[in-house]
C-alpha cells in the first residue's frame, strides 16, 4: 500500500489529502499515517506552505507535491518525493506495467 501511495503521488502530484484518501479508498487517519511512516523511512520530505510554496503555477515540485495550494495557507502542508521515493515510485511503476 505505501509502493502504491508513492506512485500516486507521483503520477497525480499536486493532489490534495482527500483525494489521495479517496484514489486509495483509505480514511484520512490513515493518510496522514502512511504519509508520515514514508517521510520517516526518506521516501517524503515535508513543504510546508506558504513558506516555500507560491502555489503550483510554474512550481517545479508540482509533479511531485501534495499540497492543495489553491491558494496555500499557513496551516498547509504537503510532501515531495524525495530521489529515494521518486526511484522507488518509478520502480513500482515499472513493475505495475510489466503485470498488466
Amino acid at each position: 500500500m505505501l509502493k502504491q501511495l508513492l506512485r500516486e503521488i507521483a503520477n497525480n502530484g499536486g493532489s490534495s489529502h482527500a483525494h489521495l484518501a479517496q484514489r486509495l479508498d483509505i480514511s484520512a487517519t490513515l493518510l496522514e499515517q502512511m504519509l508520515e511512516d514514508l517521510a520517516r523511512k526518506g521516501y517524503l520530505a515535508p513543504v510546508m506552505a506558504p513558506a516555500v510554496c507560491t502555489g503550483c503555477s510554474g512550481c517545479r515540485l508540482r509533479q511531485t507535491c501534495t499540497l492543495n495550494a489553491s491558494p496555500p495557507t499557513a496551516e498547509s502542508q504537503g510532501w515531495i518525493l524525495t530521489p529515494k521515493g521518486r526511484r522507488c515510485a518509478e520502480t513500482t511503476l515499472q513493475d505495475y506495467r510489466k503485470q498488466a
